[in-house]
């Protein structure tokens, strides 16, 4: 039996890979190298265009050209989509969230969105924890509760680890507290600490002095004050009357699941300002998602939040968009 394009001695049952169309690009689909796999023809289709002599491109190229230039770029494409090299794996994220709920949430939308992703393969491998239940840090923190987190966040960490998790992070600044009881027992995973990567963010940004939105409890354990003073720069904690205006947008706001008052955060960036500082954090993921300007009264707003998304995202092997915005 005679073929013209389908291959000599291949089968053509029902005519599916019949000739409708004489062309000299047939010989890039001569027959014993064409995929056989009928699933995969739709995949390439586009790659033929015109040509509709064969529905299966040949795994290797033959030596006539194609005469449609559309054609052979897209031949070029396939033939480079072939021997591209295999992605490598990129290394598994888990969260402990619920520390809390709301800030979680916004935490798994920044690294999505941060993610330079052509395709849904190129996204980081993620388990969450939501454990809403672990005691509050700030309670603890300030004596005002018995009830210690760390044994919860500890053991958060480990389940973690022991379902193969390579990098661990938490949103919940407060809760880096004594980080060295809560991460320390970690054997293989590496705990990303959100704190440290925020003041490092902010030497390469070029800043001196930070005033520091966080919590009560965060600001008497001393967590983003030492963060800082690790990196060389210098904190700025807002004095009593306007620190109860960020306990109120995190309590009675935020967690609440009230509107943030944001009248009562710029009167907090303003005395931040007039008490020298060149930058601000906010210090507790709850603030993350109040939608902070980029810059308030002059002064870069730095969110811990995006940093630890950011850098979640590059210690797991995926890329960071260029265009992202860390900061805001």
């Amino acid at each position: 039996m005679r073929q013209t394009a389908t291959g000599a001695g291949r089968s053509d049952p029902g005519g599916m890979l019949a000739p409708r169309i004489a062309c000299r690009a047939a010989a890039h689909c001569a027959g014993r190298d064409a995929i056989r796999d009928m699933a995969l023809w739709p995949r390439y289709d586009s790659c033929l265009g015109a040509c509709r002599l064969h529905r299966a491109p040949c795994r290797s190229r033959l030596d006539a050209s194609p005469t449609d230039a559309a054609h052979a770029a897209r031949w070029e494409s396939y033939m480079g989509e072939q021997s591209a090299p295999a992605r490598k794996p990129l290394k598994k994220l888990g969260i402990i969230g619920g520390v809390g709920p709301a800030a979680t949430a916004r935490l798994f939308t920044r690294i999505v969105e941060l993610t330079d992703a052509a395709v849904d393969q190129d996204h980081i491998d993620i388990t969450i924890f939501n454990r809403p239940q672990i005691p509050d840090r700030t309670a603890y923190i300030l004596g005002e509760s018995d009830q210690s987190y760390i044994p919860a966040v500890r053991n958060a960490a480990l389940e973690l680890e022991q379902l193969g998790c390579d990098v661990i992070c938490m949103p919940c600044v407060t809760g880096h507290y004594r980080s060295d009881e809560t991460f320390g027992a970690l054997t293989r995973a590496r705990a990303v600490h959100m704190p440290i990567e925020t003041a490092k963010f902010l030497v390469e940004m070029g800043k001196r002095t930070v005033g520091v939105m966080a919590t009560d409890g965060t600001g008497h354990a001393g967590v983003l004050q030492s963060a800082l003073e690790s990196q060389g720069l210098r904190a700025v904690l807002p004095e009593p009357e306007f620190q109860a205006k960020v306990m109120s947008i995190i309590y009675d706001n935020v967690k609440a699941g009230r509107p943030a008052d944001m009248q009562a955060f710029y009167d907090v960036c303003a005395h931040l300002r007039s008490r020298g500082c060149d930058s601000v954090i906010l210090g507790c993921t709850e603030l993350s998602v109040i939608s902070a300007p980029a810059v308030a009264h002059g002064m870069l707003v730095v969110d811990a939040m995006e940093v630890l998304a950011m850098r979640v995202v590059e210690e797991c092997g995926a890329r960071v968009k260029e265009s992202a915005r860390v900061l805001g």
